[in-house]
């Protein structure tokens, strides 16, 4: 099983590498450093039509909209 995950998911240590290209970003957590992140930049990157989900609350709503 884990050959088949490894196949499928891709690691980054940059966050604005990780969201290039994506048509999705999930957001699974509170931690902090995700609160200072450039959205804006992010969804520019991504693949559209693109979506920003978060799970968690920690942003501003508005903005993602």
């Amino acid at each position: 099983m884990l050959h088949l995950v490894t196949k499928l998911v891709t690691v980054h240590s940059d966050p604005y590498a990780a969201a290039e290209g994506a048509h999705a970003i999930v957001i699974m957590t509170e931690w902090d450093e995700f609160k200072t992140y450039d959205y804006e930049r992010i969804y520019k990157s991504m693949q559209h039509p693109a979506s920003i989900f978060d799970g968690r609350l920690i942003l501003d709503q508005r903005q993602l909209r």
